[in-house]
């Protein structure tokens, strides 16, 4: 219990700062004023962030929502044994 309650009061010093920082840039952009975010090279990162969520997002539905421990690694996968061999299978 106590960790969760340093966890929360953790959490509750982050959230104000960031909610500042999303305030103040959703302002300047509403404003239509110049700055920091409105460059080339962070539009063109921006770009790269977003095409990395697509992807991940399609490769986690694709893999059915399944977690894994090494998700480079080609795993084994197993077949139960109520299931029969291929070749039984189309012989029938």
């Amino acid at each position: 219990m106590a960790f969760q309650a340093a966890m929360q009061s953790r959490m509750d010093r982050i959230i104000i700062p960031i909610a500042v920082v999303i305030a103040t840039f959703a302002t300047r952009d509403v404003q239509d004023m110049p700055g920091l975010m409105r460059t080339p090279a962070i539009r063109a990162l921006g770009e790269i962030s977003f095409g990395f969520c697509l992807c991940q997002g399609v490769t986690v539905i694709h893999d059915g929502g399944t977690t894994r421990d090494a998700p480079l690694e080609l795993q084994p996968q197993t077949v139960p044994a109520s299931v029969p061999p291929a070749a039984e299978v189309s012989a029938r």
